[in-house]
């Protein structure tokens, strides 16, 4: 059975007078919202199918068991933010923000997050599957027990982030910025080709590799 179908900002305003920041539940549909601050708010087992947040606060927002379906984040803030057991599936957060947030026992799919600032975030035991994260900031990021399959990573800054253990074979690393070294990826696994794309940031130019990799 379907939640019931609520208008959004109204269970925002019921959260800050009587509900301690807290909103429990319920169905948003089709909504399109400006300027909402939800600013240190809780959400638990609440759902979003095709709605549009525009310039919205996040800030230090915690969603347990929420679910995003095929909603958009505009020039949105979400920094701080807590993800527990949250799935986003075919969603948009180009150009959004993401510093310092924790992902956590969560499983994303299809979502374009281009251009995105994951600073100093943490995530943990999290699944991303077929996502966009071109040309995003993940410096100085703390992943554990990560799953990244068929993601695009190309021209991403990784400085400083551990890819120890991660299997990177189903991942797009062209242009990625690491440390000089590249030790961020001491100990992960990535494929042949992919190990042209890190002896170019090296510098070293294989050969057979180079010429495989044209064909692609």
């Amino acid at each position: 059975m379907e939640p019931e179908e609520l208008e959004f900002p109204a269970a925002v305003r019921r959260a800050r007078e009587y509900d301690d920041d807290y909103i429990m539940g319920g169905c948003y549909r089709d909504g399109t919202w400006t300027s909402v601050d939800l600013t240190e708010l809780e959400l638990k087992e609440t759902r979003f199918v095709h709605c549009r947040f525009e310039r919205c606060s996040w800030r230090r927002t915690s969603f347990y068991g929420c679910t995003f379906e095929r909603c958009e984040f505009v020039e949105c803030h979400l920094g701080e933010s807590y993800w527990r057991d949250t799935e986003l599936v075919g969603c948009k957060g180009d150009g959004c923000t993401f510093r310092g947030a924790r992902v956590k026992s969560c499983r994303w799919s299809g979502d374009l997050l281009r251009y995105t600032n994951w600073n100093e975030s943490i995530w943990e035991r999290f699944a991303l599957e077929q996502c966009d994260l071109r040309q995003s900031a993940l410096c100085s990021a703390r992943w554990k027990e990560v799953q990244l399959d068929q993601v695009d990573l190309t021209g991403c800054e990784l400085f400083k982030t551990t890819l120890k253990g991660m299997d990177l074979t189903g991942c797009d690393l062209d242009g990625i910025t690491l440390s000089e070294g590249c030790g961020e990826l001491r100990g992960a696994k990535i494929s042949p080709l992919q190990a042209a794309v890190v002896a170019r940031i090296l510098g070293i130019r294989v050969e057979g590799l180079e010429g495989e990799e044209r064909k692609k």
